[in-house]
């Protein structure tokens, strides 16, 4: 995967051709962005959904999983009882953060209607028990390592999202999030303007103001990247060799862990055969 950057857009960038002193940056991605809600999508535009939304895990630069919400986390000997504490930190709306939102979200994920596409990282998720405000237990029946990494997904508002519809509820494109970042525009050509969070409980966000621009096709990304309308987006590998001649433009190429694979259902009678699945 490409992504592309002008050499002079970092954190301390103007606005490009303006003389305001305002950091911003300019955004441009080919997906349709249908809602913000974190436990409804996986993965899809998750660089958006964790501008707004944060959860309990984060993931660093070198792929540890670590505090985010949380402030610390002790597993039992036995690798079957997680223990959250919660730093002192508020949604959008100045309600503070609780135990109570850390249950109510997995609760929500388990929720068969909800049709989450985490549910099944869930499955091993027994209870979720609410100790203190601030303190919450997560107890799984079996042990699992990967609980921490699935526990990244964006955390709800309980006082926001109960008694509502979760896949209806007005909220998932006008959200109450708790994340570095308030989304304050979704204009009706489907740009979506996000302001920093000055309430924010981790480091304050240096650039002041986010534009994406979506439902771009990749020869107007390369046109808008060559105008210098966009700060970054991702390109093809089909389009590198163009994009290198652009003398204001840096191609960064991104590292990434996903895989591709074909799974057989053993349980049919075809597929049960080795040399059928050799044959595939």
């Amino acid at each position: 995967i490409m992504c592309l950057m002008l050499t002079a857009c970092n954190t301390a960038t103007k606005t490009v051709n303006t003389q305001s002193t305002e950091n911003v940056l300019r955004y441009g991605i080919t997906k349709s962005i249908e809602h913000l809600n974190p436990i409804l999508t996986e993965e899809g535009h998750s660089e958006l959904q964790s501008l707004v939304y944060r959860g309990l895990m984060k993931q660093t630069e070198t792929n540890d999983v670590v505090g985010d919400v949380a402030k610390s986390v002790t597993i039992s000997e036995d690798e079957l009882t997680y223990t959250f504490m919660l730093h002192e930190a508020t949604w959008h709306d100045g309600q503070p953060i609780t135990a109570d939102d850390v249950k109510f979200t997995p609760d929500q994920i388990k929720t068969p209607e909800v049709a989450s596409p985490y549910f099944s990282d869930f499955q091993t998720v027994v209870a979720v028990e609410i100790v203190d405000e601030q303190t919450v237990q997560i107890i799984v029946n079996e042990p699992t390592p990967t609980l921490l990494h699935k526990l990244k997904v964006g955390l709800l508002p309980q006082h926001i999202y109960e008694g509502q519809d979760i896949l209806t509820a007005p909220q998932n494109t006008a959200p109450v999030g708790n994340g570095p970042y308030l989304l304050k525009n979704w204009s009706a050509d489907d740009v979506l303007t996000f302001e920093a969070n000055e309430r924010f409980y981790s480091t304050t966000p240096e650039i002041d103001k986010i534009i994406v621009f979506t439902k771009l096709d990749e020869n107007a990304k390369l046109l808008r990247l060559k105008s210098g309308d966009l700060h970054i987006a991702q390109i093809t590998p089909q389009q590198k060799k163009a994009v290198e001649a652009y003398e204001h433009v840096e191609v960064k190429t991104l590292q990434t862990a996903d895989y591709r694979a074909l799974q057989f259902n053993q349980q049919h009678a075809q597929l049960a055969d080795e040399r059928v699945r050799k044959a595939i």
